[in-house]
Order: C-alpha cells, then structure tokens, then sequence
C-alpha cells in the first residue's frame, strides 16, 4: 500500500494532536481567557479547513442539502442546552432553592428512568 493512499498518517497526527490539546488548552489558559481561546480555536480551526478546501477543490454543498445541515446544527444545539439545563436544574434543587414542583416532577421522572436503565 502506498503511503499516499493511506489513511495512517493523517490518524497519527489526528493522535498527535488530539492528545495534545488538553495540556496545550491549560497553558493557553494561563496566558487568555476562555472566551479568547475559544475564539483562536474555531479561528484556527476555519482557516485549516478553508486551505484544505482550496487545496483539494472541494465542491460546495447542494443546496437541497442545507436544511438538513441547519436541522442537525440546530438538534445538537438543542439537546446540548436541554442537557446542561437539566443538570442545573437538578443541582439548584439540591441545593435547595425553589424549583417549581412541576419541574421536580418531570425530574424525578428522568431520574427513575435512568436508574432502570443503569440495572
């Protein structure tokens, strides 16, 4: 197999580097904020990929593709800030601050279902 046509460097640079950025992101910290880093993260994220993209000639996507793509980004979205909401939501009442009953419910609900599931 010839290495141009091999998936195996890509994989260990992959590696390389995936196992890399968590030390890499604690140093950053030190040096930017969150906010910032994000930032250079995406930035730089965006313009490897637009290099790539002119370097392989990559085609646009079809335009009957496009609400697909904003429903999946949209899906993702959403089940991400439902997850986060309800780990707040669980810690608040905790705590003991006033969460309606309603919401304690549904909780209790989710939580009994994901006991059965862990047995």
């Amino acid at each position: 197999m010839k290495l141009r046509n091999s998936f195996h460097p890509y994989a260990m640079i992959t590696i390389v580097f995936w196992s890399l950025a968590y030390v890499l992101t604690r140093l950053a910290l030190q040096y930017f904020s969150a906010f910032s880093l994000g930032f250079l993260r995406y930035f730089t994220a965006s313009c490897t990929l637009a290099v790539v993209a002119v370097y392989t000639r990559m085609k646009l996507p079809h335009k009957a593709d496009l609400p697909t793509f904003l429903a999946a980004g949209a899906a993702g979205f959403f089940f991400y800030l439902s997850n986060e909401g309800i780990s707040i939501l669980e810690n608040a009442a905790h705590v003991g601050l006033p969460v309606p009953e309603k919401l304690k419910a549904v909780l209790e609900q989710l939580h009994d279902c994901s006991e059965k599931e862990d047995k």
